[in-house]
């Protein structure tokens, strides 16, 4: 597994298919138990995506399973202001 995530890590920083090695990786951390390290990952490399909203959702989801609850709310409340549309708000809302 080491193996995988130092490949993940050569992939983001090389910029080689981002997005994805980040979500990638930062899911392998977690599987490892390395929840603190995921949420590392994905804060130090939001800025090399495109939209940085995939990464918050996987960002939200490491804080919930690390107990983090008030930093997930905090951005579910940026998103729900951030949203403009009535359908997407009660998605966020369900």
């Amino acid at each position: 597994m080491e193996k995988a995530v130092n490949l993940f890590k050569e992939s983001i920083k090389h910029n080689d298919n981002t997005e994805s090695s980040i979500k990638d990786l930062a899911m392998l951390l977690v599987q490892l138990g390395r929840n603190k390290e995921a949420i590392d990952i994905i804060l130090k490399n939001q800025k090399k995506v495109k939209n940085p909203e995939s990464l918050n959702t996987l960002l939200i989801q490491v804080y919930q399973k690390t107990d983090l609850h008030e930093k997930a709310l905090e951005l579910l409340q940026k998103r729900l202001v951030a949203t403009v549309n009535k359908d997407k708000k009660a998605q966020i809302l369900w």
